[in-house]
């Protein structure tokens, strides 16, 4: 019998907690239905809202062209509009091109610095090769009027032998 009623408790209040558990989620529910009506009859304000102010729109552009016309400027406001559709598409492509013309700069200027740290680093080489040209052309001369000199030799020698 004791063990009977300790079961018994146990179960009771098993069935408390979860008869809780449940009245905690109903008035959840009941609390998220409510907020769900409020937003879905807030989307219906918000679109009749849209649809009447559309009509206006429409309205008062009906109104507009008229009074272009009435005036000799017909169709005025959709030239406006266009101009500003290009305008707002030229815009886009100045940017466009700044950013590609900031590109290449940037690709000029890392050429330039290789080519700066090229001239750097063969700078002693180049010097050398000044040098050893410079040496080149004294030896060329001394070479030159050396062969000059035989030449005039072989030549006598040749006509002194013809003799």
């Amino acid at each position: 019998p004791e063990q009977r009623s300790a079961v018994l408790d146990t179960k009771s209040e098993d069935f408390k907690k979860y008869a809780a558990t449940l009245r905690g989620k109903t008035s959840q529910y009941r609390r998220l239905k409510a907020s769900l009506g409020a937003a879905r009859a807030e989307v219906g304000v918000l679109q009749r809202t849209r649809a009447i102010l559309e009509g206006e729109a429409r309205a008062v552009g009906a109104a507009l062209e008229g009074a272009e016309a009435q005036r000799g400027i017909a169709g005025y406001s959709q030239a406006q509009a266009g101009l500003e559709k290009v305008s707002e598409a030229k815009a886009a492509i100045d940017e466009a091109k700044g950013a590609t013309l900031e590109d290449i700069s940037k690709v000029v200027e890392a050429i330039n610095e290789e080519i700066r740290a090229r001239k750097h680093r063969l700078a002693p080489q180049i010097k050398e090769l000044r040098s050893r040209r410079g040496q080149f052309q004294t030896v060329e001369a001394d070479y030159l009027e050396a062969k000059q000199a035989y030449d005039a030799a072989a030549v006598g020698a040749a006509s002194d032998l013809a003799k």
